[in-house]
């Protein structure tokens, strides 16, 4: 019954929500709005647990003083501090957005930062010129690098011209093309779950 139950639920969902997006128009699809009512619950009630998680598996991190436990200690001050103000003030509330816009924002900006620089160095080290292909992909990654920063308006302000190209007309393409196959990939794997040939989200 545990595998049989949620095979079956599975299957009734899924040929719910395809029929009524298929056989009733958008305004009358009153049924299907609920069903994304239920959806948006249970992926609130998946948000809560996952805090739930976080707060416990950092509690016990403080507790029996692990390595890093100050980062884990930071993170639940932080984590309770927005939820409270959150729910007390709202997500609209001047002191919320401007602690966000101070504190977020900011780290973001400086992960993403770190980040990129650790993918060029990891990327250098890695690749290795060995077709044109390879070559291409070189010199597009160097050029679009060289325009994102200001040397490379100095050198020529045809950089950042050929960049825009790059990222609009090549760079469009390849991930329209990357789109479309991760769209196909979803729909086989969805249509796998559908007929009941993919299990293990069952435990099978």
């Amino acid at each position: 019954m545990r595998r049989e139950v949620p095979a079956v639920l599975t299957t009734v969902m899924a040929i719910f929500v395809f029929l009524s997006a298929m056989l009733f128009p958008l305004e009358e699809m009153k049924i299907l709005a609920r069903t994304d009512s239920l959806l948006q619950f249970m992926g609130n009630m998946a948000l809560f647990l996952g805090g739930i998680n976080l707060f416990r598996l950092h509690s016990r991190n403080i507790k029996k003083k692990r390595e890093y436990w100050p980062f884990s200690l930071w993170l639940l001050a932080v984590f309770v501090f927005f939820t409270v103000l959150g729910i007390v003030k709202g997500n609209n509330d001047p002191l919320y957005k401007g602690l966000y816009d101070a504190l977020i924002v900011p780290v973001n900006a400086s992960m993403h930062s770190i980040s990129a620089f650790f993918l060029c160095s990891a990327a250098f080290k890695a690749f290795r010129i060995k077709n044109l292909d390879s070559i291409v992909l070189m010199i597009s990654a160097v050029w679009v690098m060289l325009a994102s920063v200001p040397i490379g308006e100095i050198i020529s302000p045809n950089v950042g011209i050929v960049k825009d190209w790059l990222l609009a007309v090549p760079g469009s393409a390849v991930a329209r093309a990357m789109a479309n196959g991760l769209f196909l990939a979803g729909f086989a794997a969805t249509l796998r779950i559908f007929l009941g040939l993919e299990r293990r989200h069952l435990g099978q």
